[in-house]
């Protein structure tokens, strides 16, 4: 009798403690893949048992007989509990993957909120300010007190309005799964040069120097119109923020896998933790020199998008004194004008 109760002991001590063990390593393993503490949880009882049935024939508690007879059960549970285990992991896999996509879809759309609310904030004060200085002109002439450029003034705010309404519109149109480009091949070294002799009058009133160069092959397969923005929102962009008396360089060109245009300033550069937001929407680092033509903070967001349509990419670094705006390109693999 107390060789029976010592051997039920020991069996009973070793199935204790190959499952703790066991519970330990599945739980130390939790931490970095819970997926697999699922498919390897049903074995702690196969091999706890295991070890007690082992355990008990050693003490001759069972008899050969018996002990056979655990084997085989064993041996038919041991599969079982795996393929439990295997299915037991995908689903908690699923479930993983699945609540990573719904913390991931939540965290997303808190930033898109939080950007448009942003984006809301900004456009109010964009509007509203041209809108506050248009009342106090009309004011003016009510009072027969208004200044002798009153048209020319009054026609500023309202061509500043539209400027920003026309960029909200062409976000908005950017936007939109219809959007449609007409794309041809062209050079982007002739889209450069007519944007920089386009803006050759706000240089020379900026005092700032503009130049264009090319080089290369910059064949390109684009929409001429929306290319033409996307380049002259770089290159305003660049003229607003150097400082008189500087440049602004405009270059192209192309390799074998890719067509580039830089555009490059002298703004003082942007801080870092900056960067990473310049193309969002509606986001100014600084103040924009030009007066009554800030704009509502879209045209490097339109630029963005618009060369994210063509399946290409715009980046910005700092240089030694400003920073550099590239368009990078695919080279087309046929040269063919069509619509997509």
């Amino acid at each position: 009798m107390e060789h029976s109760t010592a051997a039920v002991v020991t069996a009973a001590f070793s199935a204790a403690v190959v499952g703790g063990v066991l519970l330990v390593v599945l739980l130390l393993m939790a931490r970095r893949s819970p997926v697999w503490v699922l498919r390897l949880s049903p074995l702690v009882a196969i091999l706890s048992v295991t070890a007690g049935v082992i355990s008990a024939s050693l003490t001759m508690l069972l008899t050969p007989d018996q002990v056979l007879l655990l084997a085989i059960v064993l041996a038919v549970s041991t599969p079982i509990a795996l393929a439990f285990g295997v299915v037991a992991g995908r689903r908690g896999a699923a479930l993983q993957a699945h609540a990573a996509q719904e913390a991931a879809d939540r965290q997303r759309d808190r930033v898109v909120e939080e950007r448009r609310r942003e984006l809301i904030t900004w456009l109010s004060h964009d509007l509203r300010t041209p809108l506050a200085r248009m009342r106090a002109l009309t004011e003016a002439q009510e009072d027969g007190l208004a200044p002798p450029d009153y048209s020319t003034r009054m026609l500023s705010e309202v061509d500043g309005l539209a400027v920003v309404i026309d960029d909200i519109a062409t976000l908005s149109r950017l936007q939109a799964p219809s959007l449609q480009l007409v794309k041809q091949s062209l050079e982007l070294a002739d889209i450069a040069s007519d944007c920089v002799a386009g803006n050759k009058p706000l240089a020379h009133q900026l005092h700032l120097t503009l130049e264009v160069h090319a080089h290369g092959n910059t064949l390109v397969l684009a929409d001429a119109a929306e290319m033409m923005r996307a380049v002259n929102n770089l290159v305003v962009n660049a003229l607003r923020h150097t400082r008189p008396n500087g440049f602004v360089f405009v270059t192209a060109y192309g390799d074998e896998k890719s067509v580039h245009l830089v555009v490059r300033d002298q703004c003082g550069g942007i801080p870092s933790n900056h960067l990473e937001h310049v193309f969002e929407a509606g986001w100014r680092g600084t103040s924009a020199r030009t007066p009554g033509d800030e704009g509502a903070g879209l045209g490097l967001s339109i630029t963005d998008r618009i060369v994210a349509a063509h399946g290409g990419d715009v980046k910005v670094s700092n240089s030694v004194d400003g920073c550099e705006f590239t368009i990078t390109l695919p080279v087309p693999t046929r040269i063919a004008s069509h619509s997509v």
